[in-house]
């Protein structure tokens, strides 16, 4: 997931969202994170901030995505390697709603 040892930090790391990847350098935190991500991918200019998530593939546990909270990131992003992808993830709208479930008619 990332390293363990204290060396010093990647210069580079990759940001990957919906099949495309780009070199950035490690945001300072959080916020400039998702400045980064909306300046870099055209396709999250006009989704809300809040939404914009990150996360990283846990390579030890089957490959699932851990996503990085904001208080986490500075801890995180100190101990990556450089290059380490970092997916951008679109949480869901909390505010969308989800059509009922629609039944078939039996005739």
């Amino acid at each position: 997931l990332y390293r363990q040892a204290i060396t010093s930090p990647a210069d580079v790391v990759t940001f990957q969202y919906d099949h495309s990847c780009v070199f950035v350098k490690p945001a300072e935190n959080y916020q400039q994170a998702v400045d980064i991500a909306q300046k870099e991918f055209d396709q999250l200019v006009n989704v809300p901030r809040e939404r914009i998530g990150f996360a990283l593939d846990d390579i030890t546990h089957g490959g699932r995505h851990v996503r990085i909270s904001e208080s986490a990131w500075p801890a995180v992003t100190a101990k990556l390697t450089r290059g380490t992808i970092i997916n951008i993830i679109v949480r869901p709208d909390p505010d969308a709603k989800v059509p009922p479930p629609q039944y078939l008619e039996i005739p």
